[in-house]
């Protein structure tokens, strides 16, 4: 197979020469020309290996590609793609403003592209350029509800209708995922056995899943079933439809309920009034450009993890109700807050008051014995033992 160095130096031809007779040794020399692949090409088949096997991330998979990694990388090569062209787009889309987890997020797609390039048969490229993520450790989200807000937004909630007090409901309790909920049809509801399930293939990680359901679940649940038929989806408007998206309404309640408000995306203050005016840097924006800071429907989740640990739910069986495969994760969303730090000094000062309390009542019995045993004189009065207030049985009366 003839091949171009794209070089005129003959030590270029010879070297990659001796990397084609390697890769043949090996076995995995190509049956096509690597320099006429572009990235593209392979993001291509990726998508169409994730649409094949039913992976719900092909969308964002998309997205990601369409939206920011086809105008940088989409006519280039394969082969031609290093570690200098994908640190300078890392730089340029922070320069935008974008979030490092997004970024992230996006060099994930682009690796597995060309992951699933190399193991093709026959591969379409040699190698996978040294991809670096960014740190996220600044990026985690640290949101949940404590007990007082649950009231609030569960009012708002209602107001708003069964629907959307339910799926608040449901989170708060179980912490599944908005995807998860919005799946959710009648014949996954069993009130006799008092139970709710996911089925396999519907969450994220294609497992099914069931839980036992709280009082207050069981009634929005109950309520939610009224007039419908086993197919029909379990959370639905006031006419009929079944709820598709909801992060309007959920911004609003929660805005009403004193846990978000809506930001100028250039400075971060608070927009508020019909002009929508910053009175910061003075701009007015239409409410589309403005920013959403506040409480996350997936806040949710995080809220039910910690509450499931501090109720004493063993690990195993918290990670069960809330879907979380690995332990790892079920501890990135068990966040503690200043009322558990708080909380734990109380516990230790408990304990030592414990200890202390133990250590006298063992010093009182000890002194009771040493008394006891000189009175019948068979216990001399050095044991070495101190009474509860520290003095030494030898000082004490007889």
């Amino acid at each position: 197979m003839r091949e171009s160095t794209h070089s005129a130096k003959l030590d270029d031809a010879k070297r990659l020469l001796r990397v084609r007779l390697g890769e043949a040794e090996k076995g995995t020399v190509p049956s096509i020309n690597f320099h006429k692949v572009t990235v593209a090409e392979i993001v291509a088949d990726l998508t169409t290996d994730y649409r094949a096997n039913g992976r719900r991330t092909v969308g964002d998979l998309d997205a990601r590609w369409r939206l920011h990694l086809r105008p940088v990388f989409g006519a280039m090569r394969a082969t031609a793609v290093t570690t200098q062209h994908v640190d300078k787009y890392k730089a340029d889309r922070l320069r935008e403003g974008a979030a490092r987890a997004t970024v992230n997020r996006e060099l994930s797609a682009l690796r597995a592209a060309f992951n699933y390039a190399v193991e093709s048969d026959p591969p379409k490229v040699a190698s996978v350029p040294r991809i670096r993520t960014l740190d996220e450790r600044d990026n985690v989200r640290t949101g949940f509800v404590e007990p007082g807000d649950h009231d609030r937004l569960a009012a708002e909630c209602a107001l708003r209708g069964l629907w959307l007090r339910t799926a608040f409901e449901i989170g708060y309790v179980f912490g599944w995922r908005l995807g998860e909920l919005l799946t959710l049809r009648c014949r996954h509801v069993d009130l006799a056995g008092n139970t709710l399930r996911l089925d396999a293939g519907t969450t994220k990680n294609r497992e099914g899943r069931v839980v036992y359901m709280t009082k207050a679940v069981r009634e929005l649940v109950a309520a939610s079933l009224y007039g419908k038929k086993p197919e029909d989806h379990l959370l639905t408007r006031k006419n009929g439809q079944a709820v598709r998206a909801f992060r309007g309404a959920w911004r609003s309640m929660c805005i009403r309920a004193g846990l978000g408000r809506m930001v100028c995306p250039e400075c971060g203050e608070e927009v508020s009034g019909k002009n929508r005016l910053c009175a910061h840097c003075g701009r007015s924006w239409k409410r589309s450009e403005l920013r959403y800071s506040g409480l996350l429907f997936h806040d949710l989740r995080r809220t039910a993890v910690r509450n499931l640990c501090r109720a004493g739910v063993v690990e195993k069986v918290a990670m069960q109700v809330t879907g979380h495969r690995t332990r790892n994760t079920f501890e990135r969303y068990n966040i503690t807050n200043e009322r558990d730090v708080r909380n734990a000094a109380a516990c230790l000062d408990a304990a030592r008051e414990r200890e202390h309390e133990t250590a006298l009542a063992v010093a009182a019995t000890l002194d009771e014995a040493a008394t006891f045993g000189q009175s019948l004189g068979i216990v001399e009065a050095k044991i070495g033992v101190r009474n509860a207030t520290g003095a030494h049985p030898a000082n004490l009366p007889n």
